[in-house]
């Protein structure tokens, strides 16, 4: 029973590393969504095992209703709150990815506006704009910033756009909208 106990505490430890450090940017970036609900429906799975061990351990196998019904809500509990609380934090791990990188990474520049189209539902937005800067070397490139549909009426065609890219992977953007991120990263190499 120890033996089972230690390794879900251990899966789940693994899977904590894993989905909050061990996941690249660029693949956090692409899927954000399936990464978050993924990694909280793992943890909480491995949580509430790991959970039932514990309880399990410490009613040494006996049953009463009072002990089943405890035991019960406590792995729902530990469950739903690492479900949610695991797709909230994953979700939000894209941002401030995403903000560290252009942090230590970033290149302000000039962008253009080339393109770009709205596509969106009640629960899905998958709205971008497609930019061209030119990059550090001299070669141009064409990203895609993903916005809301309410931003992307803020944009026309051959619009320039101050943008912040990453260095180490330009397919990292971020369209610089106030005058506090544009006084705050125009220092930036152009």
């Amino acid at each position: 029973m120890i033996k089972k106990i230690i390794l879900w505490g251990g899966v789940t430890a693994f899977l904590c590393v894993l989905f909050y450090y061990l996941i690249p940017i660029t693949l956090y970036q692409s899927f954000t969504s399936f990464i978050a609900f993924t990694g909280g429906i793992s943890i909480a799975i491995s949580a509430a095992i790991f959970t039932l061990g514990l309880v399990t351990a410490v009613n040494n196998g006996k049953t009463s209703n009072k002990r089943d019904i405890i035991g019960s809500i406590l792995i729902i509990g530990v469950f739903l709150s690492c479900l949610v609380g695991g797709v909230i934090t994953f979700l939000s791990r894209d941002v401030s990815l995403v903000n560290e990188e252009l942090e230590r990474n970033g290149v302000f520049v000039v962008a253009k506006v080339v393109g770009g189209d709205s596509f969106s539902t009640r629960s899905i937005d998958m709205t971008k704009i497609r930019v061209m800067f030119k990059l550090d070397n001299g070669n141009n490139t064409t990203e895609d910033v993903f916005m809301s549909k309410y931003e992307f009426k803020q944009f026309y065609l051959d619009q320039e756009l101050p943008i912040l890219y990453s260095s180490k992977n330009p397919s990292i953007v971020k369209v610089l909208t106030t005058d506090e991120e544009i006084y705050k990263y125009s220092h930036l190499r152009k």
